[in-house]
């Protein structure tokens, strides 16, 4: 009886977190050559937002993804005036180590309509209930799906070595978008080499 009980909720942890899944990478790039050979130390976490409230709450979940590698958040180290001019904010970030840039920014949030048809799993259960009655037909679900595209730079020359942007269903608030997100592109990151 035991064994049962925690096997049933085994199980249940197991769907409840393959349910909570969320976000998608859709598009993904990586420079040929920068693999294997970039491996940043230092990064800055740099959420591209009009507002400041959202631009630090993404920055400090986008920071926390990183275990190995040190991740700073933008708003910590420059004022989005100082990056404005390209050569005084890249001394002063090379000046504190940073050597890789990771920005995010939101391209497109959208409300999708998905229809559920309400048939049964087989042609025989479902020609049996449905053939001495009529039919109703399935629903509507409408899904918010928020678009961000991140991008990774190597600020040693500049150049962008990592591109993708993401589909992320439903997110319950800024910081949790962030964070779906950035599990997902840490994840690919480390894949490649360019942190720990």
């Amino acid at each position: 009886m035991r064994r049962a009980m925690v096997l049933a909720l085994l199980i249940t942890a197991l769907l409840s977190s393959v349910g909570c899944v969320n976000t998608q990478l859709v598009n993904i790039w990586s420079e040929p050559s920068a693999r294997g050979a970039v491996r940043f130390t230092h990064v800055m976490a740099l959420v591209i937002s009009k507002d400041p409230v959202i631009q630090r709450v993404g920055e400090d979940a986008l920071v926390a993804q990183f275990q190995g590698t040190r991740a700073t958040a933008a708003y910590r180290l420059i004022s989005n005036e100082e990056l404005r001019n390209r050569e005084r904010a890249n001394q002063s970030l090379k000046a504190v180590g940073i050597d890789g840039v990771v920005t995010m920014r939101l391209v497109n949030s959208a409300q999708m309509t998905t229809w559920i048809p309400g048939a049964y799993p087989n042609f025989w259960g479902y020609y049996g209930w449905a053939y001495p009655m009529v039919y109703s037909p399935g629903y509507l679900v409408s899904d918010q799906v928020v678009r961000l595209e991140t991008d990774v730079y190597d600020l040693r020359d500049g150049k962008l070595i990592w591109a993708g942007m993401s589909d992320t269903f439903n997110p319950a608030s800024t910081q949790s978008l962030v964070t779906e997100v950035s599990k997902a592109v840490v994840a690919q990151l480390k894949q490649l080499g360019f942190v720990q």
